[in-house]
């Protein structure tokens, strides 16, 4: 029983640091496509 639990408690664990890293990379993303789009704008205008 307490292995079983223990298992849980990783898988859990695991799943907590994906969903860390998916945040980011999510984030990142947006603010890489957010300096891309001030990127073209700036050299259109210039």
């Amino acid at each position: 029983m307490y292995c079983y639990v223990d298992q849980v408690q990783r898988i859990k664990n695991l799943m907590v640091d994906l969903d860390v890293v998916f945040l980011v990379f999510c984030s990142s993303s947006t603010i890489f496509r957010h300096n891309i789009f001030l990127f073209s704008v700036t050299t259109r205008a210039s």
